[in-house]
């Protein structure tokens, strides 16, 4: 169901927007217009997680036939020796889209701000929730165990960082993300979903090439 927001201003004549969810709508009116308001969907995938013989790929899909969107395996992300699991792809799916946002800031070459939307708890906890906590604790857990994917959490975490401090430059706030539930039929969900199995499938076919062919 679309929704149009209205925005308030001391100009003669209302701004208006149509928006496709209400979060989005209610981002606008809070900005009084603005600000360009735009979505950025996040999907990872695995196939047989957790076993010797997982493949593993994730998705980005910003809008329909937007040159941004990407669909890419692990492998080609990821060092050799590393097992795709669930969680791993949808950190990577994070990691893709907070560079690219980060980049356009630095370039000064956004559309606006974004809201990034997941299926995945962990990964929007793993920016919003936990950090500080693992932190002060060296990045262990509960059991003085080092975290699983310390590594990208803490990169995903410092694009995060800095993307909330150019946000701050420009007076948006903070980066936001939102929950959705998988396969709830939310179109950009399921596209991120569908991109993200699709490089599922490609997931070892470089390898292949390269052994076929030699580089």
């Amino acid at each position: 169901m679309p929704y149009y927001a209205v925005a308030r201003g001391r100009e003669v004549g209302a701004r208006y927007r149509k928006f496709e969810n209400l979060i989005e709508a209610k981002e606008y009116c809070e900005n009084d217009g603005r600000y360009y308001i735009y979505p950025v969907y996040v999907d990872g995938a695995c196939r047989n997680n957790g076993r010797e013989n997982a493949k593993g790929g994730y998705g980005v899909y910003y809008g329909d036939e937007d040159p941004r969107n990407v669909s890419v395996p692990l492998d080609r992300v990821d060092p050799n020796g590393i097992r795709p699991t669930n969680q791993r792809a949808e950190l990577w799916a994070m990691n893709h889209a907070l560079k690219n946002i980060l980049n356009e800031l630095q370039d000064e070459t956004e559309k606006g701000k974004a809201i990034i939307y997941s299926d995945s708890i962990y990964a929007i906890n793993c920016l919003t929730k936990w950090p500080e906590k693992w932190i002060y604790n060296g990045w262990q857990n509960s059991r003085g165990r080092t975290i699983s994917n310390q590594e990208l959490i803490e990169e995903n975490y410092d694009l995060y960082e800095s993307i909330n401090e150019e946000y701050d430059d420009r007076d948006w706030g903070s980066l936001r993300f939102v929950h959705v539930k998988g396969h709830s039929g939310v179109e950009g969900n399921e596209e991120a979903d569908r991109l993200a199995n699709l490089a599922v499938d490609e997931y070892g076919q470089r390898s292949i090439f390269r052994s076929i062919f030699g580089f």
